[in-house]
């Protein structure tokens, strides 16, 4: 049988700092990013602040020598990122999704440029952050290495027909694709089982299969927006936890080294607290200012009322470990807030022996005033 769909190719990428989507506007040409267009869209889906959506032309890719269009929707998020996303239709026998591939020999041609796909998302990327630069807030040294990730969508499923019987009847073939394995006879049963452990199903004919670097959508209608923006907003999730991760290691290792300083400060620190202030201020900075941002990214995806996204969510959220890398911040964050403390306890335990010293002081001299009186 052939089937017909998309294949979607999402690339994400960190600008270094909170973005202003106000200032975006006035900025560049802009569409609001509900994600509606020209299919339904629950209402309960929504993203506040609602992330800006950029019109770039689209490209053309060869396909059995017919020239299909790829279409390019670029999204910005206010949290300081942006996605890049290739939307290449498909129709032809599953076997044929194994050419889909890797990403990197995949060319495209834009602007009668011919380049690969994630070429082309980096250079789509850099033009938006260099025009982007007087819009972001709270800068960062960005991550440099993307997010990527591939969702291949089935949507004209025979009606009547069991997406799950389909997924059973077809599993080394889509093991396959998941997993980048061009031997499908070399797919083990574990792997199957592997591969397709992460499944959600709301109806009969409706199928999501969640891996660590693809999903599988297998459904009889192209109605698969919410679930498509779920996996994006997964993913970018974990762009900005890697891109935490690596702004909080620099940040302890700072802290440390302002820790040992206080930990013997030389003799002009003890007489003047000002560099011992400054310190603990910055450490306080930096706790207050992570704990805020990663508290904001973590809340983007909130699926009230809607439980097959809440399922997928939590699909994603376990394969590609969002608790594990949360809790690795945290822990982080919570080291800092650790230095952060002793850094406030060495100053006061600084400025109590300041205090001392002058009290000691002052009393010698009342007690050397008193012998030369005495002595007269």
């Amino acid at each position: 049988m052939s089937f017909a769909g998309e294949v979607i190719y999402i690339y994400l990428y960190d600008l270094g700092g909170r973005l202003d989507l106000v200032a975006v506007r006035k900025q560049l040409r802009v569409i609001s990013g509900d994600f509606r267009r020209e299919r339904k869209m629950p209402k309960y889906l929504s993203l506040k602040p609602e992330p800006l959506e950029y019109e770039f032309e689209g490209a053309q890719i060869n396909r059995n020598n017919v020239s299909v269009h790829v279409r390019i929707d670029i999204r910005m998020y206010s949290v300081g990122a942006l996605s890049v996303v290739f939307r290449i239709p498909f129709r032809g026998e599953l076997p044929d999704l194994l050419s889909f591939f890797p990403q990197d020999s995949l060319e495209v041609i834009h602007s009668g440029k011919r380049m690969n796909l994630k070429s082309l998302s980096q250079e789509l990327a850099e033009r938006l952050r260099n025009q982007l630069q007087d819009c972001l807030s709270s800068a960062y040294e960005r991550e440099e290495s993307p997010e990527e990730y591939v969702v291949y969508c089935i949507s004209n499923l025979e009606k009547g027909r069991s997406a799950a019987e389909f997924l059973h009847q077809n599993q080394k073939i889509l093991t396959a694709v998941l997993r980048e394995i061009r031997e499908v006879e070399r797919v083990s049963d574990s792997e199957c089982e592997s591969a397709l452990r992460y499944v959600v199903s709301y109806s009969s004919d409706y199928l999501a299969a969640v891996d660590w670097a693809s999903s599988f959508i297998i459904q009889t209608s192209p109605d698969y927006e919410d679930y498509v923006l779920t996996m994006e907003l997964a993913n970018l999730q974990l762009l900005q936890l890697r891109a935490f991760d690596k702004l909080v290691d620099r940040l302890l290792d700072k802290a440390y080294s302002d820790t040992r300083f206080l930990s013997n400060p030389p003799l002009f620190s003890l007489l003047s607290s000002r560099k011992l202030s400054a310190t603990i201020v910055d450490i306080a900075e930096m706790r207050m200012e992570m704990t805020d941002t990663v508290d904001k990214m973590m809340n983007i995806t909130k699926f009230f009322g809607d439980y097959v996204l809440a399922r997928l969510y939590e699909h994603l959220s376990t394969r590609l470990h969002l608790r594990e890398w949360q809790a690795t911040v945290t822990r982080k964050l919570d080291m800092l807030e650790d230095l952060y403390q002793m850094a406030s306890d060495r100053v006061s335990g600084i400025r109590m022996l300041m205090l001392e010293a002058f009290i000691v002081l002052l009393f010698l001299f009342e007690v050397c005033m008193t012998i030369l009186q005495l002595l007269r």
